[in-house]
């Protein structure tokens, strides 16, 4: 009897022990648990702190950038308006002039001011604020120049092959000057008449690294050499320069000519 009592005994302490070491092991539980809620409440707390002050600048950013897009978008249509006004008073002037070299003079001076006016109407018209697209401006440019320059009676067909490019102003204002001076030389110069065979070809398009745009009739060409007499020419040279292209001429006489200008330095946004 002694010594079921005395084993009962400690079987009773053994219990004891064990219970206290488990309340001890449920305490130390319930305080790292506590201790980890408490970090996570306050990582919780800051974090939402901090989302809450960077909500506060994405706002105040949003508003800054619309107000720029604003003024940037007014300045665009200013530009324009100043380009027009000029562009008006030059036809107005080729209006009143009876020599038709001087009237010729002033209406392509007066496209060459039309090419800007096209870039900041559609940098004004449309959200993207910096940059071109080549396709729809030299699409728009070319059909300017035909309703504005057409020095025979008929009409000469033109085909468009222009990929589509996102350029800088930086870019896309020499290539737009450029193509203008192109056409132009061949609606006064390439045809004596026009025929159904008759056709201008303008091909637009990147090749590496490089931009390269063709402008190719099937008209009477030429075998001299290319002189930098006219101020187109020269006009076209120091644009090449400042794109690091080079201008190329390919022509003979009844096969047409070929102006191919590979451009070396622009950007694409």
């Amino acid at each position: 009897m002694q010594f079921e009592f005395n084993k009962t005994s400690a079987l009773k302490n053994a219990e004891i022990v064990a219970q206290k070491k488990e309340s001890q092991l449920y305490s130390i539980l319930s305080g790292v648990g506590f201790l980890f809620a408490a970090f996570l409440g306050f990582f919780f707390y800051k974090n939402r702190k901090k989302n809450k002050i960077l909500a506060k600048q994405k706002k105040l950013l949003e508003a800054t950038v619309d107000e720029k897009n604003v003024l940037l978008k007014e300045t665009h249509h200013r530009v324009k308006n100043s380009f027009q006004i000029v562009s008006s008073l030059l036809y107005l002037q080729s209006e009143n002039i009876e020599d038709k070299e001087a009237q010729i003079a002033l209406r392509e001076a007066q496209n060459r001011v039309r090419s800007m006016v096209l870039i900041h109407q559609r940098l004004y018209s449309k959200d993207q604020l910096v940059g071109i697209d080549s396709k729809e401006y030299l699409e728009a440019l070319t059909k300017d120049i035909f309703e504005m320059h057409q020095f025979k009676k008929e009409l000469l067909p033109y085909k468009l092959n222009i990929e589509s490019l996102v350029l800088s102003i930086e870019t896309i204002t020499p290539i737009g000057l450029i193509l203008n001076e192109l056409i132009v030389n061949v609606l006064k110069h390439a045809y004596e008449i026009i025929t159904p065979e008759s056709i201008l070809s303008i091909d637009f398009r990147k090749k590496n690294d490089e931009l390269i745009l063709k402008v190719i009739d099937n008209g009477k060409g030429f075998e001299d050499e290319i002189k930098d007499t006219s101020f187109g020419i020269k006009l076209m040279n120091a644009l090449s320069k400042k794109l690091k292209a080079s201008l190329d001429y390919n022509s003979s006489l009844s096969n047409g000519t070929e102006v191919i200008l590979n451009i070396k330095k622009f950007e694409i946004l």
